[in-house]
């Protein structure tokens, strides 16, 4: 009885018609872009706005850690 509910859930994730499968890839994969568009554009917009120069410098810092003379900074 076990095994037919754990069946029952994985057949239940599964798309019920075959235009679902081949869709639901494609619109899972646009709102990704759209998403990476939209940083983009927000990037853009920052750094031609009055406080490009804030946000320049901002992403040009760099960033790190230091222990004595034992330092480790990211790229």
């Amino acid at each position: 009885m076990q095994q037919n509910r754990q069946a029952d859930t994985g057949l239940a994730r599964l798309p019920t018609e075959f235009v679902d499968r081949l869709t639901k890839p494609f619109a899972q994969f646009l709102r990704i872009e759209a998403a990476s568009g939209t940083v983009l554009v927000a990037a853009l917009f920052l750094s031609n706005s009055p406080i490009g120069t804030f946000f320049l410098n901002t992403w040009e810092s760099r960033v790190g850690f230091q222990i004595g003379s034992l330092e480790s900074p990211f790229p």
